[in-house]
């Protein structure tokens, strides 16, 4: 029946839809209420509700924001995030949010947007707190696909119900189940439920899940991996729409001859005064509010002040509208005022655990009004009442499931703001909170605010951050850029102790381990760096500054240049005015030298974000001609700030400006890399075109496009830095194309089915293919081991000597999983070591001790001799027999010491000293792993300023 309606809908002829009629009338029928459905949704992409804040506003429709959502698993760097894409590829997650990020907004939009895409599953949204009267009293608790349906969109019209529920038992739907942490005492009840419900929807079937923080817990329990809610990468131009909405309503006189750029500047101060603040969408939206109806006279002047009198402006503004402003035995006119000091014991009573009884909140209450507005026990345990109840039924921000039950905040942001105005009234007090509050990773939100709004509070958290150091000091560094003012001598001791901490990071991040430590991907970057270049947005003395400055000589020079650069930045920001000339001429010397590192062994170059922006905002007016330098130094950036770049440059008149100046400045193989960066066409296209075989996908196979992903995966792309794909592509792409194909041969994917999904992505904009889809993460995307029974050794040993480290990489990769080798693959190999870059040729050594163990390798080189050595290290390991790895630990050369001790884990007791005396035998030298120059062992840096390798235990 499907194929035939398909026949007559291609021969455009008319189908009749009835839901009593005939078979094919009533599927017609049926697929008429999901278009129905599916546009009532879609009319609502991009539409923000603001009629919720009370303001007399009305939704606003904001272009690209479902676009703009950002989601990432918990410690994932930079790089793409953006939540549709996330749902697309990972079909399932538990999403939580921190407060005030809107995780509702965002699940509507979710399902707003991809019901208006034909090609995806058809979406089903609903608050799970509508769950709890479709369970029974007691357990087993169990879901049906009809319960959510009739939860979802009611019993009024069963053709649609019907319809959802086939999509949902096809496996072609996307369950939206929004606010987890809104249900309360059943909330147990509602997980088992739901957990049962997912076992049993087909495998293609997608499920998002809502929630706080408070309830991530169940994410384990419903089998979905954890993704945070993160600000939006567009929040600015959504609030620009809202403020150009609210600037007619402005209550306050200008003088301005424009009001509404007076209240842009407004905004736009405060935004760069207040960036953490202005980057919670609640408060930043509260901000745009308060803005537009206050004079900036009267504006508070830090980042807690600010959050505190967004909600005393809120509260207020409740209070205003509450059918009953009366509380027992008090004065009208104190009644709002008894109210938002209430409100702080409240918060201090649900923040630690982020709920209460009410009964402890009760008590809490009662206590203030006798101890601070003395009231009689008997009038203050009235007065809590009433004042939990306006909270709760009246004002919605502390909220109970049940009558007088368990108290939550709302909005958690409510709680924190109002546990640290607790603190600050209770200075006695300070010190065990602030201790208390540090050590909880969930509060330190509070101690931050704590700390703006009292010198005393923050006086306690600079002393805990000392006192417990590490990783704690850049707590001090984050309410720094709150706008927390510290103590002089406190914050000369902190920036102390980080530069003292900076000598203890290591120079460069591990190396990325694959395959059984076999051989490694170089990843560059340097912890040292990056902690160099935040400190450099410290207001540091001269002394301090020079002690910054030496070790970023230790860094190399371009990296000296970029802190330098920083520095100049800070001077110019803390003036509050444009750089000057000097200032100027350093910034664009930063530029200048990151623009230089365009090697792909070279470390990246931290604090390039920082410096991009701020050369477009305040530099490129005045200086146009750090134009290629700035674009060259988008090597080293993350996505989002190229992302940026790409919509701030053509914003100010530089259109085109990023391929125009890499073409001009550095030639055609830099402007094939920019587009790369983006769209990775060449490598796609020549994997789309490896298998042409003809194949029908399924709805769920074109969208979830795990075996296209898979394939990527297996060519390790992601990892690799653009230009070395678009190197590997553009130089040699015949040697390509044959990795390509001998990396799906051994995968055992199918090369049809991937292909045919390529080709899909493309055809959904041909104009500009998203290939980025296939590097995100999915739990459903298969992991093929690579096994492959022969390979050609003139194809390795050709690709060995492009010396481009990813299609290196591929062939050694191959030659791993390869059954059978050439028999004169292992004595050509050894020939071609010589002529190898270093990193090549520590890793060919690894394969070579890998597959032929007997194998006689050179012993005089380093580098050879490192690559062996963490083969054999990693066996010695694998079988507990560490302590023969000793002579490993005493090479004359650090960088095998360094590369056996990688490999080294979890020693026994008895064998960790024979290990450790070993590493602390006298070196005679190291060998740079990346341009394989070797040095004297006192030496810090290679000539072209590579880091000694430091030999550790892991």
């Amino acid at each position: 029946m499907t194929q035939w309606r398909a026949w007559v809908s291609d021969a455009k002829l008319p189908l009749i839809a009835d839901e009593a009629g005939a078979q094919a009338a009533r599927l017609q029928a049926r697929d008429q209420a999901l278009t129905e459905y599916r546009e009532k949704w879609a009319a609502d992409q991009d539409t923000l509700p603001l009629a919720d804040l009370g303001r007399g506003l009305t939704s606003m429709t904001v272009p690209g924001a479902t676009r703009h959502l950002q989601a990432k698993t918990p410690g994932q760097g930079p790089g793409r995030s953006r939540l549709a894409d996330t749902v697309r590829r990972q079909g399932r997650l538990f999403l939580v949010g921190a407060p005030g990020s809107g995780k509702t907004v965002a699940s509507r939009l979710l399902t707003a947007h991809w019901a208006g895409h034909p090609h995806a599953p058809v979406p089903v949204w609903l608050p799970m707190k509508d769950l709890v009267p479709l369970l029974p009293s007691a357990g087993p608790y169990l879901l049906h696909p009809a319960d959510l349906v009739r939860a979802a969109v009611g019993t009024t019209n069963p053709l649609l119900a019907q319809a959802l529920v086939s999509q949902i038992d096809a496996g072609e739907a996307l369950i939206v189940l929004d606010a987890l942490d809104e249900v309360h005492e059943r909330q147990d009840a509602v997980v088992e439920a739901v957990a049962a419900l997912i076992s049993q929807l087909p495998a293609d079937c997608d499920v998002v899940v809502t929630s706080r923080y408070s309830s991530q817990q169940a994410a384990a329990r419903l089998g979905l991996p954890l993704y945070e809610l993160r600000p939006p990468n567009d929040l600015s131009g959504t609030l620009d729409r809202l403020l150009d909405t609210v600037a007619e309503r402005a209550a306050h006189p200008s003088d301005h001859p424009n009001p509404r750029e007076a209240l842009r500047s407004r905004v736009e101060r405060s935004r760069r005064a207040e960036p953490a603040l202005w980057n919670v969408p609640l408060l930043a939206t509260l901000m745009v509010l308060l803005i537009a109806e206050r004079p900036d006279a009267v504006m508070p002047g830090n980042r807690a002040r600010l959050l505190n009198e967004v909600i005393d402006s809120s509260v207020r503004g409740w209070e205003m509208r509450r059918s009953s402003k009366t509380l027992p035995d008090t004065d009208p006119q104190l009644t709002a005022d008894i109210l938002i000091d209430c409100f702080d014991d409240i918060a201090h009573a649900i923040n630690p655990s982020g709920s209460a009884t009410w009964h402890n909140a009760h008590q809490a209450v009662s206590a203030r009004l006798q101890q601070h507005w003395g009231k009689p026990a008997g009038t203050a345990a009235t007065m809590a009442r009433h004042i939990l109840e306006y909270w709760d039924a009246t004002a919605g921000v502390f909220i109970t499931d049940t009558h007088q039950g368990n108290l939550t905040a709302r909005t958690r942001l409510f709680a924190e703001i109002g546990d640290a105005r607790w603190a600050t009234r209770h200075p006695d007090h300070m010190t065990g909170w602030m201790q208390t509050t540090f050590e909880d990773p969930e509060r330190r939100e509070t101690a931050r605010l704590a700390a703006s709004l009292s010198p005393h509070a923050a006086d306690a958290l600079i002393q805990q951050a000392l006192h417990t150091g590490g990783t704690a000091l850049d707590l001090v560094h984050d309410a720094l850029t709150d706008g927390t003012v510290f103590d002089d001598n406190a914050l000369h001791t902190y920036r102390d102790a980080q530069l003292a901490r900076l000598q203890t990071l290591q120079p460069s991040h591990p190396e990325a381990a694959e395959d059984d430590g076999v051989f490694h991907l170089y990843t560059g970057g340097s912890p040292r760096a990056e902690l160099a270049a935040r400190l450099a947005d410290e207001d540091l003395d001269a002394t301090q500054t020079q002690q910054l400055t030496d070790t970023a000589e230790t860094l190399g020079p371009e990296q000296k240049a970029v802190i330098t650069a920083l520095r100049a930045q800070r001077q110019a920001t803390r003036r509050g005015s444009e750089p000057i000339e000097s200032e100027l001429d350093t910034i664009e010397a930063g530029l200048a030298a990151a623009a230089t590192i365009t090697s792909v062994r070279e470390p990246g170059i931290a604090g390039t974000d920082s410096l991009a922006r701020f050369a477009v905002e305040h530099v490129l007016a005045a200086r146009p001609g750090i134009l290629p330098h700035l674009i060259a130094t988008t090597h080293h950036v993350t996505l989002d700030t190229f992302e940026w770049l790409e919509t701030e440059l053509p914003r100010l008149g530089y259109h085109g400006a990023i391929a125009a100046v890499l073409t001009e400045a550095t030639g055609n193989f830099l402007a094939t890399f920019s587009d790369s960066y983006k769209k990775m066409a060449v490598p796609f296209e020549f994997l789309a075109a490896l298998n042409t075989t003809a194949t029908q996908l399924t709805p769920a196979q074109a969208w979830h496009l795990n075996e296209a992903a898979a394939l990527t995966s297996a060519l390790r792309m992601k990892a690799q830095p653009m230009r070395v794909v678009a190197d590997a592509v553009t130089h040699h792409a015949d040697l390509t194309q044959s990795a390509f194909r001998l990396i799906a041969e051994a995968s055992g994917l199918d090369s049809a089915l991937a292909g045919a999904q390529l080709r899909s992505l493309r055809d959904e904009d041909p104009q500009n293919p998203d290939w980025g889809l296939l590097y995100l993460p999915s739990t459903r995307t298969p992991t093929p081991q690579l096994h492959l029974e022969r390979i050609d050794s003139n194809l390795v040993i050709d690709t060995l000597n492009t010396g481009n480290p990813w299609l290196t990489y591929l062939a050694l990769l191959l030659t791993a999983a390869t059954v059978t080798p050439p028999t004169d693959l292992a004595e050509r190999a050894l020939a071609a070591l010589p002529n190898l870059t270093a990193f090549d040729r520590m890793n060919t050594a690894a394969l070579l001790t890998h597959r032929w163990p007997g194998l006689a390798l050179p012993t005089d080189d380093p580098l050879v001799r490192a690559g062996a050595a963490r083969v054999t290290a990693a066996a010695l390991s694998h079988s507990r027999q560490h302590h023969k790895a000793r002579y490993l630990l005493a090479d004359p050369d650090l960088l095998v010491r360094h590369t056996a001790a990688q490999e080294l884990h979890a020693p026994s007791p008895d064998n960790l000293p024979a290990l450790e005396t070993a590493l602390l035998s006298p070196a005679l030298q190291w060998t740079c792993k990346t341009c394989g120059a070797t040095r004297p062992v006192d030496a810090g840096t290679c000539p072209q300023k590579h880091p000694k390798p430091i030999p550790r235990l892991p």
